[in-house]
């Protein structure tokens, strides 16, 4: 008696792969997870809790032919964190799960406003600096806050260098933006041409939204230097600047200080770590050639306003208002998810 052929399904079996803890900078584990995973059919991500992630499939059908490794890209994220793209590769032989290295998701950065007035009638305080230091500090560790958040990332070791400024004299000193001027434009509308050449700096805007560009070229057209015309800039600006704001021309001083980044400063952000003091009116952030200034943090407007943009980096920060004639006043900042974050001070004699 003959019997009929049958097809047998095979079993399915679900291992686990790889697992690894996300972490926010505080060091506590992150625990509204999104995961993104682009890698074999059959090969699933979940977050177990308490930010424990784990990739889990059959191993007879999740890796390739041997001695190929499994191979898959995740994209982890969480609400309020810049997200991370990691590529996962698991080996052929081995023990599973296989334990990755733990991740650490850096904040959206936010910005931190405040003002700064007399203890004893609330008027406010002109000229009061605003200085940050992270919580716990490192000996050898000075922190930059500049005006303006970063167009780029800064990676460890990048050479940072503080120089002067002077102004330029001339008829017109401070010339007015004729249109508005967007972040990574290379020419500039201006009221006025008279006294600006290639190698200056335009110092754009005022206060809280100050920023830095190099000129390459004035344009000739029109002859009249007195009349509207364009300018030329060596690198893409690094802020928008409003139509009306106003364009100080400056001649690059002397170096004052200089040093290299400790860590890596990411585009948004605004503050920068590094391995020396760093002073000066104008930062360039790596070589000369690549025309990458920025200007420091200016200290309070006339009705004691401060503005720190781009905190994302620390999550707890020593805030110290100073100011001529008044004590230090330092408080305590522990970053949280919003955007926006207010600390206020009230100095005394």
């Amino acid at each position: 008696m003959s019997l009929a052929p049958r097809t047998l399904d095979r079993e399915i079996l679900q291992v686990g792969l790889a697992t690894f803890r996300v972490f926010g900078t505080d060091g506590l584990p992150l625990a509204r997870l999104t995961l993104d995973l682009d890698g074999p059919p059959g090969v699933t991500a979940r977050h177990l809790g308490s930010g424990l992630v784990g990739l889990s499939g059959d191993p007879d059908t999740a890796f390739p032919p041997a001695p190929a490794p499994l191979d898959a890209t995740l994209t982890v994220g969480e609400v309020g964190y810049r997200s991370e793209t990691l590529a996962i590769s698991v080996a052929q032989n081995a023990i599973l799960p296989e334990n990755l290295p733990d991740i650490v998701l850096r904040r959206q950065p936010g910005v931190l406003q405040g003002r700064v007035v007399r203890e004893a009638d609330g008027t406010p305080i002109t000229g009061a600096t605003i200085s940050v230091v992270p919580v716990p500090p490192v000996a050898g560790e000075h922190l930059i806050e500049l005006a303006t958040p970063l167009p780029w990332d800064v990676p460890p070791g990048t050479q940072i260098d503080g120089f002067g400024l002077a102004a330029v004299a001339g008829p017109v000193p401070v010339k007015t933006l004729g249109a508005t001027a967007n972040a990574g434009d290379r020419a500039l509308l201006l009221d006025d041409r008279q006294s600006l050449a290639a190698g200056q700096y335009l110092r754009l805007g005022a206060g809280r939204s100050r920023s830095l560009a190099e000129i390459a070229a004035v344009s000739p057209v029109p002859a009249d230097l007195t009349q509207p015309g364009l300018v030329f800039l060596v690198g893409p600006l690094p802020a928008s600047a409003p139509q009306g704001a106003p364009a100080a021309p400056m001649t690059l001083g002397g170096l004052v200080q200089g040093g290299q980044s400790i860590g890596t400063a990411r585009s948004g952000e605004a503050l920068l770590l590094t391995d020396q003091p760093v002073q000066g009116m104008l930062l360039r952030i790596g070589p000369a050639a690549d025309d990458r200034v920025m200007a420091p943090l200016d200290p309070t407007d006339a009705d004691g306003r401060y503005t720190i943009p781009g905190l994302a980096r620390f999550p707890f920060l020593e805030v110290t208002a100073s100011a001529a004639g008044f004590t230090d006043q330092t408080r305590t900042l522990t970053q949280t998810s919003s955007l926006r974050m207010q600390l206020d001070f009230r100095l005394a004699p």
